[in-house]
């Protein structure tokens, strides 16, 4: 960036032009020598730009590639069709023979991308000559459910406090600078997040009510509001680290599903929810609803009942349980009430994250129903006794594997390694290159994306490079900008 300082608006833009033109170049021989690769994208904005960015990951020479590609700019609108003319048009130039080499792609599920006429992902799996892997990213879907499960609390009330508390509270420098702390900023557009900001109130609450006493702002939380923040940071807390394993780079498809099923287990065993429900079981908890509305709760294939899920809160701390006991031993009808209040809350809450982790797929069918595809034996460079020389060496593998034990422990040492789960080419270097083929054809099919992570890390850049002071950077410098990185 000093060099390009010194340089003309036409002699940065020439060099940027010829940057992207190498890069695009040597990517287009790349994915001329793969069987196969896959896509993930996304659509966002940045100072009033839209763009639609582009990542490619393929296996190539024992390792798997993942790629900026592009970040389109979309002039006109967001609508899956024109989304697809963009992809289409890349692709054509970049990939003439995409629509045998695509195997997968990837999205955060938004109805543009994923509908089941108009999205994009559905018009690029019509247009390919096989079928390809549909993949929603499993931490959006994730945020997804822990937003609906916020927006339910409170009939709405407690995100419009904890916006008005935490923005109060971050203009209030001299109380900031005597905690020595600063609020952490609510982020409304990601409810994943708000952990970090519970956890935040939870720690300072003694000197926060101190202060809202003394100034009395309108946006004074209600005691039931601040047991909420108790009850509930845990369980975001919880669904964050899982929101971050999601994320990760080298997570498979089938780990999102574990994480997941971890996740579930965790907040149902944290609320003393049941379920999966079985038809008998779900008969008792109507049963008792019938004579008490607030007797048990019930969500899809999960429930939970009044004193367990009572028992449950009054867990979560000493002071949740002090108040709670205060409310439900108090003679006043209001206070009755309020108890009453918050255990539907909590239970809607606990059961909404259930219910929905329980409903997260990230692989799916052309209807965007939860599906398992096979895998493709045949393509279109591949003749039969390519795939029967495939078949055969996936079945040596399987023999060996199953008949020599030391071959076994060798591959099992090998691929989980010293810290944690191997890499792709690591867990395949004990083979040699005896099984190269059958290497390379796994390689395709795990060159599908799990997740659309490094498409966000793509917009972080983004925003970073185009920011509000270099709003009228070029497309071209900051797709030179992507490609350096």
């Amino acid at each position: 960036m000093g060099i390009l300082g010194s340089l003309s608006d036409n002699e940065v833009s020439k060099h940027c032009r010829i940057v992207c033109a190498i890069s695009l170049q040597w990517l287009k021989e790349l994915l001329s020598n793969v069987w196969a690769f896959s896509i993930a994208t996304d659509a966002g904005n940045n100072s009033g730009s839209a763009y639609l960015d582009l990542r490619v990951r393929f296996y190539l020479k024992g390792n798997l590639h993942n790629f900026h590609l592009l970040a389109i700019p979309m002039r006109e609108s967001h609508t899956g069709a024109y989304q697809y003319n963009l992809v289409v048009k890349a692709f054509d130039v970049l990939v003439p023979d995409w629509r045998h080499k695509l195997i997968g792609v990837s999205s955060d599920g938004a109805s543009a991308m994923t509908g089941c006429i108009q999205g994009t992902v559905t018009r690029l799996q019509q247009e390919s000559h096989h079928s390809i892997f549909r993949i929603w990213c499993g931490a959006h879907q994730l945020d997804l459910v822990i937003k609906k499960a916020f927006n339910g609390l409170m009939d709405e009330r407690f995100l419009t406090t904890l916006s008005g508390v935490t923005g109060h509270l971050r203009r209030q420098q001299n109380l900031l600078a005597e905690m020595k702390s600063t609020c952490p900023l609510f982020v409304n557009t990601r409810s994943i997040s708000m952990g970090k900001v519970l956890k935040w109130l939870k720690v300072k609450r003694m000197r926060l009510l101190q202060h809202v006493e003394e100034k009395k702002p309108l946006c004074t939380p209600s005691v039931d509001w601040w047991l909420m923040v108790f009850i509930i940071q845990p369980m975001v807390e919880r669904a964050e680290e899982t929101f971050v394993a999601l994320q990760g780079m080298n997570t498979l498809v089938c780990e999102q599903a574990q994480q997941l099923t971890r996740l579930q287990t965790d907040i149902m065993m944290r609320c003393n929810i049941q379920g999966p429900l079985s038809d008998h079981e779900k008969v008792a908890y109507l049963d008792d609803l019938s004579e008490d509305q607030t007797a048990a709760f019930v969500q899809g294939d999960y429930g939970v009942k009044r004193g367990m899920l009572r028992d449950a809160i009054n867990e979560t701390s000493a002071f949740v349980c002090e108040k709670m006991d205060s409310l439900f031993e108090s003679n006043n009808a209001v206070d009755k009430d309020t108890h009453d209040r918050i255990l539907g809350m909590i239970a809607r809450f606990g059961l909404e994250i259930a219910d929905g982790t329980n409903r997260v797929v990230a692989e799916r069918d052309n209807q965007n129903g939860a599906g398992q595809q096979r895998l493709r034996l045949v393509h279109a460079g591949l003749d039969i006794a390519g795939v029967e020389k495939i078949d055969e060496l996936f079945r040596q593998l399987r023999l060996e594997y199953r008949e020599n034990s030391g071959f076994k422990q060798q591959l099992v040492d090998c691929h989980m390694g010293n810290s944690g789960l191997a890499s792709f080419a690591e867990s395949w270097k004990p083979l040699g290159k005896e099984y190269d083929e059958l290497k390379k054809f796994c390689g395709g099919i795990a060159s599908v994306m799990p997740t659309t992570a490094t498409v966000e890390g793509d917009f972080s850049l983004i925003n970073w490079t185009k920011d509000p002071f270099s709003r009228k950077l070029t497309d071209f410098s900051l797709e030179a900008i992507l490609h350096c990185k």
